[in-house]
């Protein structure tokens, strides 16, 4: 059966190429994208390394030796790449907050933490301090000074770079496990698993090696949900949960690419099938069974997809390796350089391609022996000839009336025809919205500083006293550093809002911050109840100035953002919350531009008291004010994790009104741009020179980690445009083959109509409404389809990937554009299919 086979591929090189052609390129596409994906989500999450730690999952282990969890992770059966202990030994909060850690060598080596200066410790009482907290604490000369915990001192005896902690304001030192013993039989071990594992499973083997409960294995959510890792929630529909893993996961796009490659190799099959219906009719007639059919059939697609598959991924591989090193800072991370294969998308699919080729040959073989063997020779139905007889005494014309009537006749096929041509069109607008938004979101997340880095530099008071932090003369002395180009600043304070059983919802993710043990012993709770049982529901209220507040309009919901009303003290600005499972902004609180808010708030003189944010007690050292809501929004530019920290309901005000109504004179934060050629370090020096007599006030430099973000921003844009080229190559050629095939299957009725003496010219007229009328029909349908899918993407990225301001929107100039090329490559296509008809026999043509 083989040798048949191989003569079929030798004989129609033609058919041979369209369809290796057909493997190839859709192997490229998936091995290409699949290898950039898999690699930039590995840069991706050593972005995040940086920000969070370099984990992916942390074990608490108690009562355990260290030398016990280094050979129990030695012996383990899970893939472990990485790890390393961090275990914190004490904290101090003055002159600012200080933690001292006990790690291990592997800490330093996970988290890229180098020894800048003196040396390492070699015995008790010493310890190591990373770089920006000498200059954040004033200490000018850190080594050999001392610091106490709780009494017992420790001597610096080196400097070291910063680590992740500086992202979160974190003053940090280290001892090592090797030298120093723990206050108390406790680790935290935090585990990196190689990459082309599954990583989900190998933390599990881990956990059962180290029998630790559930509430004791923690995952680092921001390095495994960018490496496709998605950790259930509570707060996550299931629905949610398989879609983020759907759009995110190389094994799914390459069975969609594998798929999409099987669905284009199958339309040319058909077209092929057609043209040897003859020859597969002859080996009937010889006694070749439905098996011996299927081997042929199956061996030579077999043969083609080994080839195709080998050439494509080599192809595929390689190209992508040599885009990523032309031009690495667009898809990787600075520093790191790292593009792999993705093994698991190689294998799966080519499994798809494999199985999906034995679907193929299976229906094939059952469509040949469907018919008989007459029909496999050409004959024409009792119906046809009947319906012809009609026809043509009612028509003038009869050549449109028997292409009418072909159409009518198969229903089924001219549908499937249709919707796989405007599917090409449905895919490219659909794909162009749902890219497009996303990168308008990503730039939004940006310039409103979604995580934290929208700003070169950053000063943040670490603490909860009212009215503390930088004066106007501190940023009339900032605004006047040579290198800064922008300042904004931002007041916070804390209230307590009363709502209505109506406003209130659902408040099921206040009570579960209630049971936060700081909340609850600092505040006494988010959420509580009056004696009328109204909710009392405590948030941190941020006072903007007016960049701010116009930057704060990209997320607006309801109402309108208005400055001058802000400044009259009598509106204010409600950040809602958002329903982690719908994304939507009115299941959780039911809140709206123009409702009416009662406000309380401590009295400035009474800040001293100990129990003062608790809200409780003498009503006399509070004051409450009816505010009117001017407007809702979705996200904040700022929070404190020393307030509430975004966990309950906070509101934003203009600083102005701020200082009116409370007597806030100060920022807690401000904010800073420098200028494009500016010495970054001297102007870090300067701007800290400021403020380093301001109590408790934080200096971060966002200089490098703001680099990066703008860099994955652009890896991100770069993985999209490759996305949608891909589509828009895998649409292109199932437009061209679809319609070939179309065109192709109508040999038949053309050897009729030039069988009762029509000419070419008229032939090709008619051909070529013909492919107008599949254009126009193709556009129909394209059209709702469109309508559809938009729809449908816009509520995904509302609900699902909750973005803020997704908006149902239509590209009329790419619909009408895509509408022109339908209605050209159908007549085009139909023109060119049948003058390769007409150049055959006309008895070839009715066989």
């Amino acid at each position: 059966m083989y040798k048949i086979s191989w003569q079929y591929i030798k004989k129609n090189i033609n058919n041979t190429f369209a369809l290796l052609l057909c493997i190839v390129v859709s192997t490229i596409l998936l091995v290409g994208v699949t290898s950039t994906l898999k690699s930039m989500q590995i840069n991706k999450s050593q972005y995040y390394a940086k920000q969070t730690g370099n984990y992916q999952y942390k074990y608490r282990i108690e009562n355990e030796n260290y030398k016990n969890i280094e050979k129990k992770i030695e012996n383990s059966k899970a893939d472990v790449d990485s790890w390393s202990i961090l275990s914190r030994m004490y904290s101090i909060d003055k002159p600012k907050y200080f933690d001292l850690y006990l790690c291990d060598r592997n800490f330093f080596k996970q988290n890229n933490i180098k020894l800048l200066k003196g040396r390492y410790p070699n015995k008790k009482g010493e310890m190591l301090i990373e770089e920006w907290s000498i200059s954040n604490m004033s200490l000018t000369k850190a080594i050999n000074s001392s610091m106490k915990f709780q009494g017992k001192k420790y001597k610096i005896v080196g400097i070291v770079s910063d680590s992740y902690m500086k992202t979160s304001n974190t003053n940090v030192g280290y001892t090592f496990v090797d030298v120093e013993e723990p206050i108390s039989p406790k680790y935290e071990v935090n585990v990196n698993f190689d990459y082309q594992s599954d990583i989900l499973k190998e933390s599990k083997t881990l956990k059962d090696e180290f029998k630790v409960s559930s509430k004791n294995y923690l995952v680092n959510r921001d390095t495994t949900e960018a490496l496709g890792y998605y950790a259930a929630s509570e707060d996550e529909s299931t629905f949610a949960q398989i879609v983020e893993q759907i759009v995110s996961n190389e094994k799914v796009i390459a069975i969609l690419f594998a798929v999409f490659g099987c669905f284009i190799t199958y339309s040319v099959l058909n077209i092929i099938l057609t043209q040897r219906m003859r020859q597969y009719g002859i080996l009937v007639t010889l006694g070749a069974t439905k098996y011996k059919l299927f081997r042929i059939i199956f061996n030579e697609l077999l043969t083609l997809l080994i080839a195709g598959y080998t050439i494509g991924a080599v192809v595929g591989f390689y190209g992508s390796k040599i885009l990523f090193k032309l031009r690495p800072n667009d898809y990787i991370v600075s520093q790191s350089n790292i593009f792999i294969l993705s093994k698991n998308a190689i294998s799966i699919g080519f499994a798809i391609y494999l199985i999906l080729i034995v679907v193929m040959s299976y229906i094939i073989t059952y469509k040949i022996n469907k018919k008989t063997l007459l029909n496999s020779f050409g004959e024409i139905s009792k119906h046809l000839k009947k319906k012809r007889i009609i026809l043509s005494s009612k028509k003038r014309d009869l050549i449109p009336s028997i292409f009418s009537r072909y159409r009518k006749m198969r229903p089924v096929s001219f549908a499937c025809t249709i919707i796989s041509l405007a599917l090409c069109g449905v895919i490219l607008c659909g794909s162009n919205y749902y890219f497009s938004t996303i990168k308008e979101e990503n730039k939004m997340r940006v310039a409103g500083g979604d995580e934290g880095l929208a700003y070169d530099y950053a000063f943040k008071s670490e603490n909860n006293v009212f009215d503390s932090g930088l004066k106007n003369s501190d940023l009339d002395r900032l605004k006047k550093v040579d290198g800064i180009k922008n300042i904004y600043a931002f007041k916070q304070f804390m209230g307590e809002t009363k709502l209505h059983k109506k406003q209130m919802v659902s408040d099921a993710s206040y009570k579960e911050a209630n049971k936060d043990k700081r909340l609850k012993g600092y505040f006494n709770g988010i959420l509580n109840k009056d004696l009328n049982n109204n909710y009392l529901l405590k948030g941190d209220i941020n006072g903007y100035d007016e960049d701010m507040l116009e930057k704060e309009k990209m997320y607006l919901e309801t109402g309108k953002i208005d400055k001058a009303k802000l400044d009259t003290g009598k509106y204010v600005i409600v950040i809602v919350p958002v329903d982690g499972a719908t994304g939507a902004t009115n299941t959780i609180l039911n809140i709206k531009a123009g409702d009416t808010l009662e406000v309380k708030t401590p009295k400035l003189q009474n800040q001293n008291e100990l129990d003062i944010l608790t809200f409780k007690g003498d009503e006399a050292r509070y004051e409450t004010k009816k505010l009117t809501v001017l407007a809702t929004v979705r996200m904040g530019l700022v929070s404190s994790d020393y307030w509430t920290a975004g966990n309950g309901l906070d509101l934003i005000m203009s600083n102005k009104e701020m200082e009116n109504l409370y007597g806030i004179s100060k920022y807690d934060i401000a904010c800073a741009d420098k200028t494009e050629d500016v010495d970054s370090a001297k102007l870090a020096n300067d701007v800290q020179e400021v403020v380093k007599d301001v109590p408790r006030m934080n200096f971060q430099d966002n200089r490098t980690q703001l680099e990066e973000q703008n860099a994955s921003l652009r890896r991100q844009e770069n993985l999209i445009d490759v996305l949608a080229i891909s589509v828009i190559l895998i649409s292109i050629f199932n437009m061209l083959n679809s319609m070939r095939h179309m065109f192709s299957s109508r040999k038949k009725e053309i050897g009729i109509i030039r069988a009762i003496g029509t000419n070419e010219k008229k032939i090709l007229r008619v051909m070529a409404k013909e492919g107008a009328i599949y254009g126009i029909y193709t556009n129909l349908c394209m059209i709702l389809g469109i309508y559809i899918v938009t729809n449908l993407m816009c509520q995904h990225l509302k609900s699902v990937c909750f973005l803020y301001h997704p908006v149902v929107k239509y590209d009329l100039k790419a619909i009408v554009f895509i509408a022109i090329i339908n209605l050209v490559v159908s007549i085009f296509t139909a023109i060119v299919s049948i003058k390769k008809v007409l150049s055959e026999h006309v008895v070839t043509n009715m066989l």
